[in-house]
């Protein structure tokens, strides 16, 4: 598992882009990664839609559609409306590793307020899968306020190992952090499960979908 995430570190080096200067890191990580694609100019303000993730309360949030209806776009305008209290990756092949996964995440958080000596050590020991969730989980609960975590482009990420760990992180958010997550087909975490709960927030086509009255604003 270190050899694969030492490979993936390399390939995120490799693709040019500045490196985080953490001297904890295990492997580079692309600071592109961690921070929104800013909207391209002219581009329509979502705001019925903003306004129904700014009023939810579900700790879930999973936005759905194929490629070209804006899902990417939709959340980097809440950031823009909810500055400092949110983290976000942009998951592509490279988190298909669960250390890889776990220390991008953990990264993202630690820009908002640093994280406690020795929580990315703990993430990039030798360990099953499965072990990596206590001190991923310790990261959320770092911070002095509640979080929202974005994962943008989950559908980039298909090994299962990495998908249990989201969906287990999904299920034991810290009370008031939010994941929200992106994809262009339903991602396999217990959405049933969350949604029988009261627990999860979902935006599909329908909602992506621009009216006249939003086209003319």
């Amino acid at each position: 598992m270190a050899q694969v995430a030492q490979r993936a570190g390399r390939t995120q080096l490799d693709r040019g882009a500045e490196r985080l200067d953490d001297p904890e890191l295990p492997f580079p990580i692309r600071t592109s990664k961690l921070r929104p694609v800013a909207p391209r100019r002219g581009t329509v303000r979502r705001r019925a839609l903003l306004d129904r993730l700014q009023e939810s309360e579900a700790p879930v949030i999973v936005v759905i559609a194929p490629a070209g209806y804006g899902k990417t776009t939709l959340l980097s305008q809440w950031v823009d409306d909810e500055p400092g209290r949110v983290a976000w990756l942009s998951g592509d092949d490279g988190d298909d590793d669960p250390v890889v996964l776990c220390t991008d995440i953990a990264a993202a958080l630690d820009r908002l307020e640093p994280l406690a000596p020795g929580v990315f050590a703990a993430l990039s020991a030798h360990r099953p899968a499965a072990a990596l969730l206590p001190p991923l989980l310790t990261a959320f609960e770092a911070p002095a306020d509640p979080v929202t975590f974005i994962i943008d482009n989950l559908d980039s990420i298909t090994n299962p190992e990495c998908l249990d760990l989201i969906g287990e992180l999904a299920s034991r958010l810290p009370e008031g952090a939010r994941l929200v997550v992106s994809s262009r087909a339903h991602p396999p975490l217990p959405l049933a499960r969350m949604r029988v709960e009261g627990r999860l927030l979902e935006i599909g086509v329908p909602d992506l979908a621009l009216d006249v009255g939003e086209t003319y604003d």
